[in-house]
């Protein structure tokens, strides 16, 4: 009997241990998380962040600022409002976010990803309650920082396009010449040509020291050097202002040089800040 009475004391005392349990978390456990990321990149098919820019990437430069200027306002006003729940539904039947947004290349993935899910029922994209947003501001970022290099880019493009128009403006200008006095021109061009061929040495002598001593150019490996200009310096010597390219970065450096019966030789370099 007082076996008994013992173990319904224990049962007891076990129903009323789970009657106090707290009630589970509504947040999900790392584990779970991670399970459901999965589970969002197998419906995405796959898709990446980087996946994601390269397909806005592939949208014409209207579209783009237009879509990017628009997604950048709806995840900014959830960073800055997290508990405001008008910010985290977009509704997709809206003309302005179907043309400016939703039809954008990319543009759906990237909210995906961002953790906007797609509520077919309620015509929303809905953020849900307690969702993690580091996503969001990951997805700033890097719409942020692609921007920045297209517009690079562009004016990269814009400086080159003008760069052609002056040559060409030059070769005109050169045919005239050539055409009002021969004389004249045939000496320009031998004078020319050898300039040329003085600034095509000093970038081989510039090359074969920077092979020699990699620190030069802080062990960069760039592709070219172009002479911008050059000045007389101490002693006989010439002072280089050259630019290296490495793809479409550019790093200036000043060289001293002096010319020699073997050449021309590099006695410094040094990267201009």
């Amino acid at each position: 009997a007082m076996d008994k009475a013992k173990r319904l004391a224990a049962a007891l005392r076990k129903d009323d241990d789970t009657a106090r349990a707290p009630p589970p978390s509504e947040t999900e456990p790392a584990s779970s998380s991670g399970v459901l990321k999965l589970r969002k990149s197998s419906l995405l098919g796959g898709v990446t962040w980087e996946r994601c820019m390269e397909l806005l990437e592939l949208n014409g430069r209207h579209d783009y600022e237009a879509c990017v200027a628009t997604i950048t306002k709806l995840l900014g006003n959830v960073l800055a409002s997290p508990d405001e729940p008008k910010f985290r539904k977009i509704r997709t039947s809206n003309a302005t976010f179907a043309a400016k947004v939703y039809s954008c290349k990319g543009a759906p993935e990237l909210l995906a990803l961002a953790g906007f899910d797609d509520a077919p029922e309620s015509g929303h994209l809905v953020l849900p309650a307690g969702a993690d947003l580091a996503p969001l501001q990951h997805a700033l970022d890097l719409l942020k920082a692609q921007a920045a290099g297209r517009t690079e880019a562009e004016e990269k493009k814009r400086k080159l396009l003008a760069e052609k128009e002056a040559s060409a403006r030059s070769a005109r200008a050169q045919k005239q010449r050539e055409a009002a006095a021969p004389a004249e021109y045939d000496a320009a061009v031998a004078a020319a040509s050898q300039a040329a061929g003085e600034e095509e040495e000093m970038i081989a002598a510039i090359e074969a020291y920077v092979g020699r001593n990699p620190v030069a150019v802080a062990g960069r490996e760039l592709d070219a050097f172009e002479v911008e200009r050059q000045v007389a310096g101490p002693g006989g010597s010439v002072v280089l202002y050259v630019v290296g390219s490495a793809g479409t970065q550019y790093f200036e450096y000043t060289v001293l040089m002096v010319k020699g019966d073997g050449g021309w030789t590099v006695k410094s370099m040094e990267a201009v800040d």
